[in-house]
């Protein structure tokens, strides 16, 4: 097959959704298949462009047998409502004509990632040009989590506007796909046909991430000792996240002196929290981690850490959750009663209420003082990343959903 992939997010960015854009496209390349990506430099999640890479110019480079242009995008340096608007509308614009040129070769598929939905128009306008079947990969309903995260609240009608373009999109691409059964449901509610729509899940190579007892170097680093319990955050310190709050809960168990919290990530707001955490001495800071080390990392914690403002619980399913399951660890998030993530943590940590830090305070302190519940946990969860959300089978189902639309 020859497939494009037009997307704002791409490799070498290694968390988020550039993540799995990245492992999908070579995974499709290691089957046989031919792969050509319209995407942007890396800035995420540091919001700022890499180093190597422009944001002011147009480049194609081939690497692992993937042709990979980079269209030119603004990143602000401070994020707001507008200056994020912005910074999705030069990615659209600067990309329109390459998808409409590279669509002349006559793919098979087009597979447009959301966010950005601003894109959106112009894939499409590439693919009704060239007679090529578009496919929209939600891994976030941009539209849902601005509105309800307050990012364009405010502005009645752009909120309006927002959705009647959301719902223009919805009625032209030819196929769908969701991360979760949950984000499945609410595209069918907004009037895409059911049959229309796919599982296509993110996913841990279980193979990477994995159990480890042996010596922790960052354990070591950080001089813990065995007897200490570390609460690990590890990921994006932005707005969606509510990771304002994992200062609160440290604050709350200041006085637990062996309960240390660790934060890894670049983001938004991490100035923010070195700020709040200044007088705890029980917080410590990482940035970002290779993904070499992403195993060392993740078993460097006893429990794990997933905030989620109130409004998000129920709109996003965090990739993060699946590398703490393939670790084999417990985790004490933040989710609504009958969202997908709820259902998930039931057996494998501890769910409790978006926001309230004296309920996760609570929660860590059960579970620092139960070891057994903590390695029942961790098991479950090891073993849900291996039938579950195992790379191999979700990337093979994926392909074998592309090659039967293809074939009719």
């Amino acid at each position: 097959m020859n497939i494009i992939i037009h997307g704002l997010n791409f490799s070498p960015e290694i968390v988020g959704v550039g993540k799995y854009s990245g492992e999908l496209a070579r995974s499709l390349v290691e089957k046989g298949h031919h792969v050509t990506v319209v995407t942007a430099p890396p800035y995420f999640p540091q919001w700022r462009i890499q180093p190597g890479y422009s944001g002011k110019k147009w480049t194609t480079v081939y690497e692992n047998k993937i042709k990979i242009v980079r269209c030119p995008i603004w990143v602000p340096k401070k994020v707001t409502g507008i200056r994020r608007i912005i910074h999705l509308l030069t990615f659209a614009l600067s990309s329109s004509f390459i998808i409409i040129n590279e669509c002349r070769s006559k793919p098979d598929f087009v597979i447009a990632v959301e966010p950005t939905l601003f894109s959106a128009p112009f894939t499409l306008l590439a693919c009704k040009l060239n007679h090529v079947f578009s496919w929209l990969h939600i891994q976030d309903f941009e539209v849902d989590a601005a509105i309800e995260l307050g990012i364009i609240q405010k502005i009645k009608m752009l909120s309006a506007i927002s959705k009647m373009f959301e719902n223009w999109v919805h009625s032209h691409f030819d196929h769908f796909s969701t991360i979760s059964h949950k984000m499945t449901e609410r595209l069918i509610a907004k009037g895409v046909p059911k049959e229309k729509v796919s599982y296509f899940p993110n996913w841990v190579d279980t193979n990477l991430i994995y159990p480890d007892e042996k010596t922790n170097q960052y354990r070591q680093s950080f001089g813990f000792t065995g007897e200490d319990i570390v609460v690990l955050y590890s990921g994006s310190l932005g707005v969606k996240q509510g990771i304002e709050i994992i200062i609160e809960i440290a604050d709350l168990l200041k006085n637990n002196l062996n309960i240390k919290f660790v934060i890894c990530g670049d983001g938004p707001d991490k100035t923010l929290l070195q700020q709040m955490a200044e007088k705890n001495p029980n917080v410590f800071f990482l940035p970002l981690q290779p993904f070499s080390e992403l195993n060392d990392l993740l078993n460097m914690a006893d429990i794990h850490l997933l905030p989620q403002k109130y409004d998000a619980s129920d709109l996003v399913m965090p990739s993060k959750l699946l590398g703490i399951l393939s670790s084999g660890k417990p985790v004490v998030a933040g989710c609504i009663s009958g969202s997908e993530l709820f259902s998930i943590v039931q057996n494998i940590g501890i769910a409790v209420k978006p926001e309230d830090s004296k309920e996760y305070a609570k929660a860590i302190e059960y579970l620092a003082v139960n070891q057994d519940q903590r390695k029942l946990f961790g098991t479950n969860g090891r073993k849900l990343a291996i039938t579950k959300f195992s790379q191999k089978n979700i990337i093979e189902n994926f392909i074998a959903d592309l090659i039967k639309y293809l074939s009719k």
